[in-house]
């Protein structure tokens, strides 16, 4: 989870950032794969050709979408300046930001396969059609909500969870997911972010990605700006409910209470992750690639973050 920065860094600091996030992505690429096959290994002592040859693929062609930057990406370095910390240095976020180190309900965490949550039941309220702007926040898709009301966000879509309510502000994306299962990573990860009704971010919902059938809430990824760019496509009539079925309604969830997951790491945010990962087609994962780089802040310890209580 991440809140806009109007922040801004050196060009010098920011092509150093650019080399060391593709240096990142085929470390990132390759322990992805590599859990893959250490899966099957665990589960069979032949795994099945075609999910290592899968695994094997999966590996080379994401390093070349992701690693081979065009031409046009030094060129437009300048046109981003906006994000003044980086993935690479996690361990600095807390010269700036002491929670990003000494916070003791920080997210993402290590969730338990099968152990999901009985309480922070949440009854969403989706039904209404959302306009706003997709642009992309240095590393992904991000979406940012009109409010309905022109006032605030107590017209967005929303669902109330132990008499609280959560306003939609707006969704984007990790790779690979931030939150991992029994240690496991998926291939990316989308966070829809909710406010009160004043617009302060107070929840977010997240579901894990992994190829599969195609979805049809990301068919819009292919209008996402690149990550150098600072333009932003307006989108009408948006139905936000499509990745929530996607999602299967979030009947299965995690619950804990956690953070941001970028500087400043700020608590006192509730987290739903869904136990029902979303299926995206391998087209749509490389759409979303294409506009991506890793993103994924290291698990943290788990505290006092009082998991599915």
């Amino acid at each position: 989870m991440l809140l806009p920065s109007s922040s801004s860094s050196s060009s010098s600091h920011s092509l150093h950032s650019l080399l060391s996030r593709y240096q990142r992505t085929i470390n990132t690429i390759f322990s992805y794969c590599s859990s893959i096959i250490s899966v099957q290994l665990s589960q069979t002592s032949s795994p099945h050709p075609a999910i290592m040859f899968r695994a094997l693929v999966t590996f080379a062609v994401l390093s070349g979408v992701l690693a081979c930057p065009d031409h046009s990406t030094a060129s437009h370095l300048s046109k981003r300046q906006a994000i003044p910390w980086n993935y690479d240095e996690q361990d600095a976020w807390a010269n700036n930001h002491p929670f990003c180190a000494n916070g003791t309900k920080q997210s993402p965490i290590d969730l338990p396969a099968g152990s999901f949550s009985k309480v922070q039941v949440p009854a969403f309220n989706y039904q209404t059609m959302v306009s706003g702007d997709l642009s992309n926040w240095g590393y992904g898709p991000s979406f940012s909500l009109n409010n309905i009301n022109g006032q605030d966000a107590s017209g967005n879509p929303s669902f109330t969870a132990n008499g609280v309510t959560y306003y939609l502000l707006g969704f984007h994306t990790h790779i690979i997911s931030e939150h991992t299962i029994d240690g496991q990573p998926h291939a990316a990860e989308i966070h829809l972010v909710h406010g009160d009704a004043s617009g302060a971010p107070i929840g977010v919902v997240g579901f894990p990605l992994a190829v599969g059938s195609e979805s049809g809430f990301f068919e819009i990824l292919p209008s996402t700006p690149g990550i150098t760019s600072t333009d932003s496509v307006h989108l009408e009539s948006w139905d936000m409910s499509k990745l929530l079925a996607e999602g299967n309604n979030l009947k299965d969830y995690w619950s804990y209470e956690g953070s941001l997951t970028t500087p400043d790491c700020a608590e006192g945010k509730r987290w739903w992750v869904s136990g029902k990962t979303v299926t995206i087609s391998q087209v749509q994962l490389d759409n979303l690639l294409k506009v991506s780089a890793p993103s994924a802040r290291k698990t943290q310890q788990i505290i006092d973050q009082g998991l599915n209580i």
